[in-house]
Protein backbone atom coordinates (compact mmCIF):
# COMPACT_ATOMS: atom_id res chain seq x y z
CA UNK A 1 0.00 0.00 0.00
CA UNK A 2 2.80 2.38 0.89
CA UNK A 3 4.65 1.51 -2.29
CA UNK A 4 1.57 2.20 -4.43
CA UNK A 5 0.81 5.55 -2.76
CA UNK A 6 4.44 6.73 -2.71
CA UNK A 7 4.90 5.55 -6.25
CA UNK A 8 2.34 8.03 -7.48
CA UNK A 9 4.88 10.86 -6.94
CA UNK A 10 8.36 11.69 -8.13
CA UNK A 11 11.25 11.73 -5.69
CA UNK A 12 11.10 15.55 -5.58
CA UNK A 13 7.40 15.55 -4.74
CA UNK A 14 7.68 12.84 -2.10
CA UNK A 15 10.54 14.73 -0.49
CA UNK A 16 8.00 17.43 0.37
CA UNK A 17 6.68 16.68 3.91
CA UNK A 18 3.16 17.67 2.88
CA UNK A 19 3.06 15.20 -0.03
CA UNK A 20 4.73 12.58 2.20
CA UNK A 21 1.99 12.96 4.85
CA UNK A 22 -0.83 12.85 2.27
CA UNK A 23 0.55 9.61 0.75
CA UNK A 24 0.77 8.01 4.21
CA UNK A 25 -2.87 9.00 4.99
CA UNK A 26 -4.12 7.50 1.70
CA UNK A 27 -2.22 4.24 2.40
CA UNK A 28 -3.80 4.02 5.88
CA UNK A 29 -7.31 4.51 4.42
CA UNK A 30 -6.70 1.81 1.77
CA UNK A 31 -5.50 -0.65 4.43
CA UNK A 32 -8.52 0.02 6.63
CA UNK A 33 -10.90 -0.54 3.70
CA UNK A 34 -9.41 -4.04 3.22
CA UNK A 35 -9.09 -4.87 6.94
CA UNK A 36 -12.56 -3.66 7.92
CA UNK A 37 -14.27 -7.02 7.16
CA UNK A 38 -11.79 -8.68 9.50
CA UNK A 39 -12.52 -6.25 12.31
CA UNK A 40 -9.07 -4.66 12.20
CA UNK A 41 -8.20 -0.94 11.98
CA UNK A 42 -4.85 0.72 11.36
CA UNK A 43 -4.50 3.87 13.46
CA UNK A 44 -0.92 4.86 12.66
CA UNK A 45 1.74 4.10 10.04
CA UNK A 46 5.17 5.39 11.08
CA UNK A 47 7.23 4.80 7.95
CA UNK A 48 10.85 5.95 8.03
CA UNK A 49 11.89 9.11 6.28
CA UNK A 50 12.62 8.30 2.65
CA UNK A 51 16.29 8.15 1.78
CA UNK A 52 17.83 8.69 -1.64
CA UNK A 53 21.25 8.54 -3.17
CA UNK A 54 23.66 11.12 -1.82
CA UNK A 55 23.64 12.99 -5.10
CA UNK A 56 19.84 13.06 -5.01
CA UNK A 57 19.87 14.20 -1.38
CA UNK A 58 22.30 16.96 -2.29
CA UNK A 59 20.21 17.96 -5.30
CA UNK A 60 17.08 18.00 -3.13
CA UNK A 61 18.80 20.13 -0.49
CA UNK A 62 20.12 22.51 -3.13
CA UNK A 63 16.70 22.69 -4.71
CA UNK A 64 15.13 23.44 -1.35
CA UNK A 65 17.75 26.12 -0.67
CA UNK A 66 17.17 27.58 -4.13
CA UNK A 67 13.41 27.62 -3.57
CA UNK A 68 13.91 29.30 -0.20
CA UNK A 69 16.21 31.87 -1.84
CA UNK A 70 13.59 32.45 -4.52
CA UNK A 71 11.00 32.99 -1.82
CA UNK A 72 13.38 35.40 -0.03
CA UNK A 73 14.04 37.34 -3.22
CA UNK A 74 10.34 37.32 -4.04
CA UNK A 75 9.61 38.69 -0.62
CA UNK A 76 12.28 41.36 -1.12
CA UNK A 77 10.75 42.28 -4.47
CA UNK A 78 7.29 42.37 -2.96
CA UNK A 79 8.43 44.42 0.02
CA UNK A 80 8.71 47.72 -1.96
CA UNK A 81 5.33 47.00 -3.48
CA UNK A 82 3.90 46.31 -0.06
CA UNK A 83 5.60 49.41 1.34
CA UNK A 84 4.29 51.46 -1.58
CA UNK A 85 0.83 50.02 -1.10
CA UNK A 86 1.07 50.73 2.62
CA UNK A 87 2.13 54.31 1.98
CA UNK A 88 -0.59 54.75 -0.62
CA UNK A 89 -3.10 53.39 1.84
CA UNK A 90 -1.75 55.66 4.57
CA UNK A 91 -1.94 58.71 2.27
CA UNK A 92 -5.46 57.71 1.22
CA UNK A 93 -6.46 57.40 4.87
CA UNK A 94 -4.91 60.78 5.70
CA UNK A 95 -6.56 62.47 2.71
CA UNK A 96 -9.83 60.77 3.49
CA UNK A 97 -9.59 62.03 7.07
CA UNK A 98 -8.84 65.55 5.77
CA UNK A 99 -11.74 65.25 3.33
CA UNK A 100 -14.07 64.13 6.08
CA UNK A 101 -12.87 67.01 8.27
CA UNK A 102 -13.36 69.56 5.48
CA UNK A 103 -16.72 68.02 4.70
CA UNK A 104 -17.70 68.37 8.35
CA UNK A 105 -16.52 71.99 8.43
CA UNK A 106 -18.43 72.79 5.25
CA UNK A 107 -21.50 71.10 6.64
CA UNK A 108 -21.15 73.11 9.86
CA UNK A 109 -20.76 76.34 7.86
CA UNK A 110 -23.74 75.38 5.74
CA UNK A 111 -25.81 74.77 8.85
CA UNK A 112 -24.58 78.07 10.33
CA UNK A 113 -25.52 79.92 7.15
CA UNK A 114 -28.89 78.17 7.14
CA UNK A 115 -29.46 79.19 10.75
CA UNK A 116 -28.47 82.77 9.87
CA UNK A 117 -30.89 82.75 6.94
CA UNK A 118 -33.68 81.46 9.15
CA UNK A 119 -32.88 84.13 11.77
CA UNK A 120 -32.82 86.83 9.08
CA UNK A 121 -36.17 85.65 7.71
CA UNK A 122 -37.63 85.63 11.20
CA UNK A 123 -36.28 89.13 11.83
CA UNK A 124 -37.68 90.35 8.51
CA UNK A 125 -41.04 88.74 9.22
CA UNK A 126 -41.09 90.26 12.71
CA UNK A 127 -40.17 93.69 11.34
CA UNK A 128 -42.83 93.38 8.64
CA UNK A 129 -45.48 92.35 11.17
CA UNK A 130 -44.52 95.17 13.54
CA UNK A 131 -44.49 97.78 10.75
CA UNK A 132 -47.74 96.46 9.35
CA UNK A 133 -49.35 96.56 12.80
CA UNK A 134 -48.01 100.08 13.35
CA UNK A 135 -49.31 101.15 9.93
CA UNK A 136 -52.72 99.64 10.61
CA UNK A 137 -52.86 101.33 14.04
CA UNK A 138 -51.79 104.67 12.50
CA UNK A 139 -54.38 104.31 9.75
CA UNK A 140 -57.10 103.38 12.23
CA UNK A 141 -56.17 106.38 14.40
CA UNK A 142 -56.31 108.73 11.41
CA UNK A 143 -59.58 107.21 10.21
CA UNK A 144 -61.08 107.55 13.68
CA UNK A 145 -59.83 111.13 14.00
CA UNK A 146 -61.10 111.95 10.51
CA UNK A 147 -64.50 110.53 11.35
CA UNK A 148 -64.54 112.52 14.58
CA UNK A 149 -63.51 115.69 12.72
CA UNK A 150 -66.11 114.97 10.07
CA UNK A 151 -68.81 114.78 12.73
CA UNK A 152 -67.50 117.95 14.46
CA UNK A 153 -67.22 119.89 11.19
CA UNK A 154 -70.63 118.73 10.13
CA UNK A 155 -72.07 119.94 13.43
CA UNK A 156 -70.25 123.27 13.03
CA UNK A 157 -71.51 123.60 9.47
CA UNK A 158 -75.03 122.75 10.56
CA UNK A 159 -74.77 125.31 13.38
CA UNK A 160 -73.48 127.94 10.94
CA UNK A 161 -76.26 127.16 8.47
CA UNK A 162 -78.78 127.47 11.26
CA UNK A 163 -77.22 130.77 12.33
CA UNK A 164 -77.28 132.07 8.76
CA UNK A 165 -80.88 131.06 8.41
CA UNK A 166 -81.71 132.76 11.68
CA UNK A 167 -79.95 135.92 10.55
CA UNK A 168 -81.69 135.78 7.20
CA UNK A 169 -85.05 135.43 8.84
CA UNK A 170 -84.45 138.64 10.85
CA UNK A 171 -84.21 140.78 7.69
CA UNK A 172 -82.56 144.27 7.39
CA UNK A 173 -82.72 144.90 11.13
CA UNK A 174 -79.77 142.60 11.59
CA UNK A 175 -77.49 144.92 9.60
CA UNK A 176 -78.65 147.97 11.54
CA UNK A 177 -78.05 146.17 14.82
CA UNK A 178 -74.54 145.11 13.79
CA UNK A 179 -73.71 148.73 12.79
CA UNK A 180 -75.06 150.01 16.06
CA UNK A 181 -73.09 147.43 18.09
CA UNK A 182 -69.77 147.55 16.30
CA UNK A 183 -69.46 150.67 14.11
CA UNK A 184 -70.95 153.49 16.20
CA UNK A 185 -68.77 152.87 19.27
CA UNK A 186 -65.65 153.26 17.10
CA UNK A 187 -66.70 156.69 15.69
CA UNK A 188 -65.60 158.38 18.92
CA UNK A 189 -61.97 157.52 18.13
CA UNK A 190 -62.06 159.16 14.67
CA UNK A 191 -61.26 162.93 14.14
CA UNK A 192 -61.61 164.66 10.75
CA UNK A 193 -61.44 168.21 9.27
CA UNK A 194 -62.95 169.52 6.06
CA UNK A 195 -60.69 169.50 3.01
CA UNK A 196 -60.81 172.49 0.58
CA UNK A 197 -59.21 172.42 -2.82
CA UNK A 198 -56.89 175.57 -3.44
CA UNK A 199 -58.33 178.16 -5.71
CA UNK A 200 -55.00 178.99 -7.43
CA UNK A 201 -52.11 176.77 -8.43
CA UNK A 202 -49.18 176.60 -6.03
CA UNK A 203 -45.52 176.92 -7.07
CA UNK A 204 -43.91 173.79 -5.62
CA UNK A 205 -40.41 175.00 -6.52
CA UNK A 206 -40.86 178.07 -4.26
CA UNK A 207 -41.82 175.79 -1.39
CA UNK A 208 -38.80 173.53 -2.03
CA UNK A 209 -36.40 176.61 -1.85
CA UNK A 210 -37.87 177.63 1.47
CA UNK A 211 -37.34 174.18 2.86
CA UNK A 212 -33.69 174.14 1.67
CA UNK A 213 -32.74 177.48 3.38
CA UNK A 214 -31.02 177.11 6.77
Amino acid sequence: MLRDEFGRHSFLEIADPRTYGQATSRAKEALNDRLKPLGLEVTNIPPPKPKFDQRVETAIEERQNAEQEVEVQEEKRNKPKQESGRRVQQVEQEKNAEYQQLLGELEARKQQASNGLIAAKRGADKYFIEREAAGIAYRDEKVTRAKANEVAYRQQAEAMVAKIRAVGEQGPDVLNREIAEHVFPQLENISASPYVMPATPMDIRYLERQEQQP
